[in-house]
């Protein structure tokens, strides 16, 4: 056995926590997301996930940057604050209890569909139809990090579909495990960048009253 095989963890927690820590930093790399703008999380039992922390760039993730938390929010191991997005994570998971793994982000060309507030159906091309589902819907705008974009899920949620656009903030994919919910983010993404060679509509502006909201919920972050 060489040195480096030695050296391979052999925790399943800690497999887990390094294919979190590979499949963001491939995401970063793929311009998939930037800077601290996305969280991913995996599944590790009926009522609890690991997590990225909240304010970490993906490029500079590291295994410590890994919670492991409840869905009540009790954090199980981790020294940092779980992502601000965990409530939608939980709502998630628990609406759909076959996904293993989410990941939010904000890939360019899905983001632009987002900010557009279309949705996507995926009968143009046989592949995104058979891999990511009929159709990927826009969920309605609420303030990130909250309740009420959790629960603003709750119309859309099917379990064939793999890719949610959150109208003004992103993307959410889901898989089974890390590895099905990034290929689904990528084919996601090529799909969309086909589609905007067709045209986008004119981006949507987040209206006054959600912008102050906004800088209310993140004004002592």
């Amino acid at each position: 056995m060489t040195k480096k095989e030695k050296e391979k963890p052999t925790d399943p927690l800690e497999l887990l926590r390094e294919e979190i820590v590979r499949t963001a930093k491939i995401s970063h790399e793929k311009n998939f997301g930037a800077g601290i703008g996305s969280n991913y999380s995996i599944r590790t039992g009926k009522e609890e996930m690991l997590i990225t922390r909240t304010g970490v760039n993906k490029a500079w993730l590291t295994l410590e940057d890994i919670i492991q938390v409840k869905f009540n929010g009790e954090v199980i191991s981790g020294n940092h604050e779980v992502s601000s997005e965990f409530p939608m994570h939980v709502w998630i998971y628990r609406a759909l209890p076959d996904t293993g793994a989410i990941i939010h982000s904000n890939p360019p060309y899905l983001t632009a569909f987002a900010v557009a507030g279309q949705g996507l159906e995926t009968a143009h091309l046989t592949e995104p139809y058979l891999q990511i589902g009929d159709y990927i819907p826009l969920v309605h705008y609420a303030t990130p990090s909250t309740e009420d974009l959790a629960t603003m899920f709750k119309p859309y949620l099917r379990p064939q579909r793999k890719i949610y656009l959150m109208q003004n903030h992103g993307v959410v994919v889901v898989g089974k495990d890390m590895t099905d919910a990034y290929n689904a983010m990528a084919m996601g993404e090529n799909y969309a960048h086909v589609m905007s060679l067709f045209g986008l509509p004119a981006p949507k502006i987040i209206d006054n009253a959600d912008l102050k909201l906004l800088n209310d919920t993140f004004k002592n972050s």
